[in-house]
């Protein structure tokens, strides 16, 4: 198809509020600006639930290259052309006349249109039955599709029938960011280049694979996210205070290495390269940040219900003494500093000042609650939600009938 070869000449943005836009999507987007790559009439439309107009958004988006831009690569000229491109339009599934406003911000040039679809797998159906209602599916647009499709293989399967039922195999792009985790990625080579796990790694020997990459980032503006029955899918700490790492000491007894003696070891160590970001297992406020002995530079952060972790070792502190913190929030960098024998992070878990083992607590840590006075609205929503997404399905279904 010659038109995927030609740049596209308007980009069509949904979840562009969310975190994945702001912490990726604009700075990319802007970096391809800045190098020249994107069309001089390129015009990009943000579409969420949130309510803003078009100034609302662009002030979103600096904000946004500001913060995640590397240093020194935010250029006043770049930014004031690029954040010129932006336009945004509300969006409400379930409204025809939303779609119909996305369809006039796109204007004249849905031959070139690119859409990168970042929304819940559940409204992927309904969202592609909206734009093919004003047009903007056609045999010209490509779509690029953001999450794991699906929760399992027959959601996925329902997903990928809805998508194909309107834009040719030729037209989509799927984007799983976790498949393309280096973690992921190194198993893989692992099995098909190793002489003795190829024969042994395939479906006759191994039951099932789990692959657990825990993100680096906090939960931002995602923690009000639940089931619904009102239960967080968001837990009080995280697993493991890195993203990917390996635990070289476990909470028990041990000879110390420096001070050649049998002792108590009252936390884990993670082994680690020097200046892997090390992340706050949970919400909490900075109670120390500094020199401590043995320990070299440590942070330690009081969690609610009298409860607190101490991170040790690090070779950069990137918190200080106060700060309120979220889960997730990088804290600073394994190091060698104080008695360390090696790059590694030393990780502590108290309960009313006693220690626990930090890999116990996390996997039996409760759920981030929705509180009392919240349920009853919540219910409301629930409720008003369900009914849409209903009338969403049974739309979709008669015109599936008619065609």
């Amino acid at each position: 198809m010659p038109f995927m070869a030609d740049k596209s000449t308007a980009f069509l943005m949904f979840g562009a509020t969310g975190d994945l836009a702001r912490r990726m999507l604009l700075p990319s987007l802007y970096g391809l600006d800045s190098d020249g790559l994107l069309a001089p009439d390129l015009n990009i439309v943000g579409t969420a639930r949130s309510d803003l107009d078009a100034d609302g958004f662009r002030t979103l988006a600096r904000q946004a290259l500001e913060e995640h831009l590397p240093d020194g690569v935010f250029e006043e000229e770049v930014a004031a052309r690029f954040l010129a491109r932006l336009d945004y339009v509300t969006l409400d599934i379930n409204d025809e006349q939303s779609f119909a406003r996305l369809a006039k911000a796109v204007g004249d040039k849905k031959p070139r249109l690119a859409i990168f679809l970042s929304t819940a797998p559940s409204l992927f159906e309904p969202v592609i039955a909206g734009l093919e209602s004003v047009g903007l599916a056609s045999s010209n647009v490509r779509l690029a599709l953001e999450k794991p499709l699906g929760s399992d293989l027959a959601s996925s399967k329902e997903i990928n029938d809805a998508v194909a039922a309107r834009f040719a195999e030729s037209q989509i792009f799927r984007v799983d960011h976790y498949l393309g985790k280096e973690g992921v990625q190194n198993l893989l080579a692992l099995r098909f280049g190793n002489a003795l796990f190829e024969p042994l790694w395939n479906n006759r020997y191994v039951d099932h694979v789990q692959i657990t990459g825990s993100e680096a980032i906090g939960i931002e503006g995602r923690g009000g996210y639940f089931d619904t029955d009102g239960t967080s899918k968001r837990r009080a700490f995280l697993a493991s205070p890195m993203e990917f790492s390996r635990v070289t000491s476990g909470f028990a007894m041990r000879f110390h290495p420096l001070l050649q003696n049998w002792r108590k070891h009252l936390g884990v160590d993670y082994g680690a390269p020097t200046g892997t970001a090390v992340r706050s297992v949970g919400d909490g406020v900075v109670d120390f940040a500094g020199w401590q002995n043995g320990y070299g530079n440590v942070v330690q952060v009081k969690h609610a219900g009298d409860r607190s972790t101490l991170y040790a070792h690090l070779s950069r502190m990137d918190v200080r003494k106060g700060q309120r913190i979220q889960q997730g929030q990088r804290l600073g960098a394994v190091g060698t500093t104080g008695w360390s024998t090696g790059p590694h992070l030393h990780f502590e878990f108290q309960v009313a000042g006693q220690h626990r083992d930090p890999l116990l607590v996390a996997k039996a840590s409760e759920t981030v609650p929705l509180d009392a006075a919240s349920r009853p609205r919540f219910a409301e929503l629930v409720r008003t939600v369900k009914a849409k997404l209903d009338v969403a399905e049974t739309l979709v279904g008669q015109r599936g009938q008619a065609e």
